[in-house]
């Protein structure tokens, strides 16, 4: 290695390299003061509630598991399989699960890494304004700005792969240079192939990084390449920039699939999971963008009357959702203001002497800024492309990432003209970057709340209530126990239950190393259906099936019960024949079945130990006072088992509209063909029973129908139905 080349490199940017360190420094000294680090505990969350909570697990299962394909401590007897609730930030995760096998702990990991999102943040944006011809002083400036604004402290840590946006300033560097005719994989001047130059080589790098990041930021970039590459072909007459756009996009796509290939290969094999994640094409209007909100005053501003004015219009104003977050701060509000005149007095070719040096610039910028709006804001292009083909972006609010950086950008390249232009001596360079200095902190002011600092002696408090009671538990249960929890709640996204609120059960996972958990198997799956059963019957029942399962426990949170879940306790206690664990603050109930287990064992009624789950069918119905329930072309029944024994299923079936053929499988294994007429007929099958889990799957080759579908039919039903089947049955074979 050449050191004096490295050197001399050194030397030679050496302001450059000093500016990125001053930047970085002053980021992290910024984010001491605005959050109060120095009352933060490294070691226990930043926050410790709601979508923090499914955060912590998937970071704190990075740490437990290869990867977050599958978590071995959660949604058992199965394991949770999170393969239908995709996470594509991949880099970020990669990030996180360093950090987590660096420290050992999810929590330090976590925060660590949302400390670090503001430095890397500030240097990126500074990079990109530099590369924009911004002198240093004005890059810091900008990059503080964007780092600190409101957005970042309100994704926080329960929205950390949004908080993470470090990236979206090189991106929009790239779309810049299109507009500038910069030679990404073409020359726009000779039309020729150039693969092998600065821009296109970066263009390549930055937008491979961005395939393996947040696919909201992935989405929206994609959008904003199209819109430059069809502005530029319009204008220059030729379609190499639309087809560099094209190119671009193809990139990001392409590895963005191949980073989720195993997803769809396991839905290929299990089929689609419809409830895993449920998307509405209303939701892209109730989460949409709203022009006010990124204008008004944040909320809880430091100075009252405008966090009246917020106040006012958020507890008045339809739609007021996560958009609340958007806000740019005054200076944003400056730029953003500004792009939205630029379109119009540029709109007839009209040139600005004084501003030429910058014209192509602002026409990017505020091309891309009309673009985001008229996409984004409700009612906008957003809904059109929600109700018309594809609803899985549904926040569209958060394109204002990328109009902050629009709007900062705009006006640290104003400043910078000015800067340029007028501060040729020493005395007025340093009269303008004292000026900047207060125009930064009132700023960085304006952008910022006292309300963003966490309550952390609350976190901690609660954080170490819960800690001490799984640690109860943790030592009194054998390695690799399997704990029940109660009640059950599907994972994930779910509304409150009583004053339970989502992913709560979580946080016996987070507390405990060697414990395996109920909660987190994906609804719409089998294991999530088997335990959705089970909690169905009742109590004695239930613990029954619990134990020939194999659990070990039973964890109750009485916020998830209308009577604080006294019912549930006293009927438990009296079952097992045992006292609960009690947590301090008297809302975690324990149960050790360790007892009843060994009972079990000794009891005849092990053999017994069968119970049926349905996956892939419509829900029940009343016919004639039995349920009944619809299937479509293919559909399941879990059997658990705690024995090797034969049965068989009994069941009664008739054909939706025609006869059909059902096809039954146990265990991937072929065991009987049916005919299937109209109306019902009796199906036995004999099936030899594995101990553990027993899947056997329903087939129909002629497929399903609708009953909008069939001719002269006035029925709206728009499900797909092949079969009914109702009392379903196990009989031990003789």
């Amino acid at each position: 290695m050449d050191f004096k080349k490295i050197l001399d490199i050194f030397k030679k940017n050496r302001s450059d390299f000093c500016g990125y360190l001053i930047c970085a420094a002053l980021s992290i000294l910024g984010l001491i003061w605005i959050l109060q680090l120095w009352r933060a505990d490294i070691w226990i969350p930043f926050a410790y509630a709601g979508d923090a909570l499914a955060m912590s697990s998937w970071v704190k299962g990075l740490i437990d598991n290869p990867w977050w394909y599958y978590n071995s401590y959660l949604g058992m007897p199965f394991g949770q399989e999170h393969f239908d609730f995709p996470l594509t930030s991949t880099i970020d995760l990669l990030i996180l699960k360093t950090f987590g096998l660096v420290f050992q702990d999810f929590a330090a990991a976590l925060n660590i890494f949302y400390i670090i999102t503001f430095p890397l943040t500030a240097i990126t944006s500074l990079y990109v304004f530099r590369k924009l011809g911004v002198a240093t002083p004005l890059g810091i400036f900008g990059g503080l700005l964007y780092t600190y604004i409101p957005y970042h402290f309100f994704r926080g840590l329960p929205h950390i792969f949004f908080s993470s946006y470090y990236l979206l300033p090189l991106v929009v560097l790239i779309m810049i240079w299109m507009y500038e005719d910069k030679p990404i994989i073409f020359n726009f001047n000779t039309h020729s192939i150039e693969l092998r130059n600065y821009y296109t080589l970066s263009s390549v790098v930055i937008c491979g990084l961005l395939a393996l990041y947040n696919i909201y930021y992935c989405f929206f970039a994609c959008f904003f390449f199209l819109v430059v590459g069809v502005i530029k072909s319009i204008q220059r007459r030729s379609t190499l920039h639309l087809v560099t756009s094209l190119l671009l996009i193809g990139l990001i796509v392409s590895l963005l699939i191949t980073s989720v290939f195993p997803v769809l290969l396991y839905q290929h094999e299990h089929g689609s999971n419809k409830e895993a994640a449920i998307r509405s094409p209303a939701e892209s209007e109730l989460y949409g963008l709203k022009i006010t909100q990124l204008i008004i005053p944040i909320p809880g501003h430091r100075i009252p009357e405008f966090a009246e004015i917020n106040r006012g219009y958020s507890s008045s104003a339809p739609l007021v959702t996560e958009n609340y977050m958007s806000g740019l701060g005054l200076i944003g509000v400056v730029g953003f203001i500004f792009l939205i005149l630029w379109v119009f007095v540029r709109y007839n070719g009209t040139s600005y002497p004084f501003l030429s040096v910058l014209q192509r610039k602002l026409d990017c910028l505020s091309t891309l800024n009309l673009s985001a709006v008229l996409l984004a804001t409700i009612g906008g292009f957003s809904a059109i492309v929600a109700y018309g083909f594809f609803n899985q972006i549904r926040g569209y609010n958060r394109i204002s990432i990328y109009i902050a950086f629009f709007a900062i950008a705009t006006i640290v390249l104003l400043l910078d003209l000015v800067y340029k232009k007028y501060c040729f001596t020493k005395k007025r360079r340093i009269l303008f970057v004292g000026l900047l200095c207060v125009l930064l902190i009132g700023g960085v002011l304006d952008q910022t709340s006292p309300a963003f600092v966490p309550d952390y002696e609350s976190t901690q408090q609660q954080y170490l209530i819960d800690k001490n009671f799984i640690e109860k538990i943790e030592g009194i249960m054998p390695k690799n126990a399997m704990i029940f929890q109660l009640p059950y709640v599907p994972y994930p996204e779910h509304p409150p239950v009583y004053r339970m609120t989502d992913y709560e059960h979580i946080k016996g996972y987070l507390h405990s190393h060697q414990l395996r958990w109920s909660y987190g198997a994906m609804k719409g799956r089998e294991a999530a259906q088997w335990q959705a059963a089970v909690t169905n019957k009742p109590v004695d029942e239930m613990i029954f099936l619990l134990s020939t399962a194999g659990f070990n426990g039973i964890y109750i949170d009485s916020y998830g019960y209308e009577d604080g879940g006294s019912h549930l306790i006293s009927t438990a206690s009296n079952i097992l024949g045992t006292s609960p664990i009690i947590s301090n603050n008297s809302r975690l109930y324990f149960f050790d079945m360790t007892e009843y287990n060994q009972q079990m064992k000794t009891s005849k009624m092990t053999q017994q130990d069968i119970h049926l789950a349905m996956n892939g069918w419509h829900g029940l119905e009343n016919w004639a006072e039995i349920p009944t329930q619809w299937m479509t072309d293919k559909a399941t029944l879990l059997i658990y088992s705690s024995t090797d024994h034969n049965v068989t299923i009994n069941f009664q079936v008739v054909s939706f509209h025609r006869p059909r053929t059902l096809k039954i499988y146990a265990n991937d294994q072929f065991v009987q063909q049916t005919a299937v007429p109209t109306s019902f007929v009796s199906v036995s099958i004999p099936i030899q029973l594995q101990k553990g889990e027993n899947i056997i799957r329903l087939h129909v080759p002629e497929g399903a129908e609708r009953p909008c579908d069939i001719p002269g039919s006035s029925s709206k039903d728009t499900r797909w139905l092949s079969v009914a089947v109702q009392n379903v049955t196990l009989v031990e074979a003789e």
